[in-house]
């Protein structure tokens, strides 16, 4: 269950480059959330962020959700 998505994108990336799995998704993640975000995802990312990341609460769950793509940047470079 769920969007592999972004782990898919992320072998073919690793089987090109000399890239470890968990840098590439590193990578590719934030990108793929913020190319997915949209009315359909943005409640399932502003829930993340306000679960997990501690991120506050918008005034839409698109805004949040974006706020969450923010956090997972910074704790990916972090």
């Amino acid at each position: 269950a769920g969007d592999w998505a972004s782990h898919n994108i992320e072998h073919a990336v690793s089987a090109v480059h000399d890239i470890p799995h968990a840098g590439g998704l590193a990578i590719l993640f934030p990108r793929w959330m913020e190319h997915v975000l949209d009315e359909d995802n943005a409640a399932r990312f502003a829930r993340l962020g306000t679960e997990v990341f501690d991120v506050e609460p918008g005034e839409s769950d698109l805004e949040t959700g974006k706020r969450t793509i923010q956090a997972v940047r910074a704790f990916f470079d972090q």
